[in-house]
């Protein structure tokens, strides 16, 4: 018997060079942690009670079970006006070359211009470094002929200080993380004086800003990230950012009336250009933003 069957090819995929839609960043970001022996109960704690604080987080943040992203929260909508009012089956897939796990795509049923809430997803990104990075998001849809399309969305570009987190101190410790910052900074600095090949690195920057910029600069973009403050005349505020996947920044920063002196350590000696980079951005006036 001779001959074959013959099927329909596939539908091609049409690429769409005017951008139909919209993905804007919502102003939220937040670290997520998963931590198994949380999920467990206290029984950890309890058991292990008898170590000191610096002990116990250093087991914490070194455990397999631990894990930090930075979610990112964004609105998804179609634009007006654009050739489409309605979609369905809408996938967003987000690419980078910088050093980071590969992102889930995001699925969304569907999307209608005269629907003005449109969709929010949630975005977790999960460095491999602690190193900026600019995603490029591609879209994937179907119309409402039922045609395939696909189209590049705006990038999606995360900063430096977009990666900055709260040191994760276990729930245990909460009351300890000024004697924690502490042990961390001579940690490091132990480490810096006895290893010629360490990854630990201290460094010193001057800024020539106002006592009151400087001040509303740590209130609105640093007050997450507080230890403690040195209350005097010049105050010393002692600043701890982890930074995923493992690295920690430490900051004493001492504002005087004209200039302030940054006292920084680290265990990631290559992150000191992109600090270095970021206090220049204070350096050339403190942007606020409420």
């Amino acid at each position: 018997m001779g001959g074959g069957a013959n099927f329909p090819g596939a539908s091609p995929v049409i690429h769409v060079k005017e951008m139909p839609l919209l993905m804007h960043s919502i102003p939220s970001c937040k670290n997520i942690t998963e931590d198994v022996t949380q999920r467990r109960g206290q029984s950890l704690d309890k058991s292990e009670n008898t170590e000191d604080p610096f002990t116990k987080y250093k087991t914490h943040i070194q455990s397999k079970d631990f894990k930090v992203a930075i979610q990112r929260d964004f609105h998804v909508e179609l634009v007006k006006g654009s050739p489409f009012s309605y979609i369905y089956t809408l996938v967003l897939q987000l690419h980078t070359d910088s050093p980071y796990e590969k992102v889930k795509d995001i699925h969304i049923h569907s999307l209608s211009e005269e629907d003005s809430k449109g969709a929010q997803v949630s975005v977790n990104f999960e460095p491999r470094e602690p190193v900026p990075a600019t995603f490029q998001v591609c879209a994937l849809f179907t119309s409402e002929d039922s045609k395939t399309c696909t189209c590049q969305l705006a990038p999606i570009r995360l900063q430096f200080q977009d990666l900055f987190l709260p040191l994760p101190v276990p729930p245990s410790c909460t009351k300890s993380c000024s004697a924690i910052f502490d042990r961390l900074w001579q940690s490091f600095s132990e480490t810096l004086e006895n290893s010629d090949s360490s990854a630990c690195a201290q460094s010193v920057q001057v800024l020539h800003q106002p006592k009151s910029a400087m001040e509303k600069l740590v209130q609105f973009e640093l007050q997450a990230f507080m230890i403690w403050e040195e209350h005097t005349d010049e105050p010393v505020y002692h600043i701890g950012i982890f930074l995923p996947p493992s690295s920690h920044l430490l900051l004493k920063m001492k504002i005087c009336m004209t200039t302030s002196v940054v006292s920084m350590a680290t265990d990631n000696w290559r992150i000191l250009p992109l600090v270095n980079k970021y206090l220049g951005t204070i350096q050339e006036g403190v942007v606020v933003t409420s």
